[in-house]
């Protein structure tokens, strides 16, 4: 007779630690897989919280008319101006008010113009047919304020505009802030209140 081949042994504890090692390995590996996704998606999350903000913040962005007054640039929001037009004809009152640069006819209407270099404490100025000049759009639609020159315009979000409100402090409350390129933003409506309260508004318009 053929004697039976032994049998070969296994090391079943070799085989379960194998087996263990194995398992380790595969949870670490699909904890690292769960972080690194994790990861990804808060980035992707972050990213698209940073994207909905910034369009937010466009939504929310505001026009702002810039023009210079003497040596410096300011700021007034479109929303508050009618136009910018030149004069094309100026009457001069020698009983006008202080700040009040004369009388001319536009669209058919006769408005005071007013000095905004005073106004903004600059001295005074003259004024002469070609010149500037920011109709407002409704408060005081009598009143019309000289500037030397249109500059252009400019794109605030709120952020911007708190950013300059905060970079700034007037004492006569007519300057709201300050922007990165010192553009002064003009509080329009307490502008021409001050321009109202000059007398303007009984400035003889014949």
């Amino acid at each position: 007779m053929v004697a039976d081949a032994p049998k070969p042994h296994v090391d079943w504890e070799a085989v379960r630690a194998r087996l263990e090692a194995g398992a380790a390995a595969l949870d670490q590996s699909a904890s690292a897989r769960s972080s690194a996704m994790r990861s990804v998606f808060h980035e992707r999350m972050l990213r698209l919280a940073r994207r909905q903000a910034q369009v937010r913040n466009r939504e929310r962005a505001h026009t702002w008319i810039v023009c210079r007054v003497g040596d410096d640039e300011y700021a007034a929001p479109a929303g508050e101006l009618a136009a910018i037009v030149r004069i094309e004809s100026l009457a001069r009152s020698c009983c006008a008010p202080n700040g009040v640069l004369g009388v001319f006819c536009h669209a058919g209407e006769m408005l005071t113009l007013m000095d905004t270099h005073a106004l903004l404490g600059q001295g005074d100025s003259q004024a002469a047919c070609g010149d500037y000049v920011l109709l407002p759009s409704q408060t005081r639609s009598e009143l019309a304020l000289r500037i030397d020159a249109a500059v252009g315009a400019m794109e605030l979000s709120e952020a911007d505009l708190g950013e300059a409100r905060r970079a700034y402090s007037s004492s006569d409350g007519l300057i709201i802030g300050r922007t990165s390129a010192r553009v002064g933003l003009i509080d329009f409506a307490a502008l021409l209140t001050k321009a109202a309260a000059t007398g303007a508004a009984t400035c003889p318009r014949t």
